[in-house]
């Protein structure tokens, strides 16, 4: 008759390693790899923001609707 390992067998089989995989040690490991950046992106500057044809719009319907909101 053939003997199936329970789960406290299997435990005691993985505690006989050196050092058990943990997996928080991996996912801090991935993080880490992945939040370190290969190359710095340059941000906008304020006068390339202006010149931008989407800017205008934009500001056009917030300062619209911060008019109609207070005069409300």
């Amino acid at each position: 008759m053939r003997k199936f390992p329970t789960d406290l067998d299997l435990y005691e089989e993985y505690r006989d390693f050196d050092q058990p995989p943990s997996a928080v040690d991996d996912a801090a490991q991935a993080m880490m790899e992945s939040a370190t950046p290969e190359k710095e992106e340059e941000l906008p500057t304020w006068g390339e923001i202006m010149r931008d044809p989407e800017t205008w719009p934009i500001l056009a319907v917030i300062v619209l609707t911060l008019i109609l909101n207070f005069t409300w």
